[in-house]
């Protein structure tokens, strides 16, 4: 359970233990993390003896965290130091890219073209932002694919955590709880 799910329980349940009545507790509300980007709502009911609340918990967490950019290139060199040109490249890869950058140089990239970088998602479907990576992407890692130096591996590594530096994943979370009213 997050910090921010059991400050919420507490500030609940700390009425339970003190002088201020059911009545007092607050029917509905948000929590906000200040020092990493999380919410949780409630929204809660008397019934009798019984307090029903409704919970939805919202997290967003980064793919990368940006402040991590030195280990990463220290990994892109550990990992280009250990491995042949092989265990990154392959052919049918390159082809693929180059085949990628003809059509997008020609505007005439098919509609049902997809970049796995983004799931499959087609290329027309992607906003500004996401085709403009895509095309990077590609530009990097063909130069890699026609000189496969350390730097261009570091380069394309680099591109790459910068990308998942900016791309989120937002979670969502919601339950209910029903707390009990002690008999004082």
């Amino acid at each position: 359970m997050t910090r921010l799910m059991r400050m919420c329980l507490f500030l609940l349940l700390a009425t339970h233990f003190t002088p201020m009545s059911f009545a007092e507790t607050p029917e509905h509300g948000t929590l906000a993390n200040i020092s990493e980007p999380s919410s949780l709502s409630f929204s809660c009911q008397m019934d009798g003896q019984l307090l029903n609340c409704d919970f939805a918990q919202v997290i967003v967490v980064r793919k990368a965290d940006p402040k991590k950019i030195d280990a990463e290139i220290k990994k892109a060199n550990d990992d280009y130091a250990r491995m042949t040109t092989k265990d990154f490249l392959d052919k049918k890869t390159c082809d693929g890219i180059a085949d990628f950058e003809n059509h997008f140089e020609n505007g005439d990239l098919p509609k049902e073209k997809a970049m796995s970088a983004y799931g499959g998602k087609a290329f027309a479907s992607m906003t500004v932002i996401e085709k403009a990576d895509t095309k990077s992407f590609s530009d990097k890692y063909l130069n890699f694919c026609k000189n496969p130096t350390k730097e261009n591996f570091i380069d394309l590594a680099s591109f790459t955590f910068s990308i998942n530096s900016r791309t989120c994943s937002i979670t969502t979370n919601t339950f209910k709880q029903i707390f009990k009213q002690d008999q004082l």
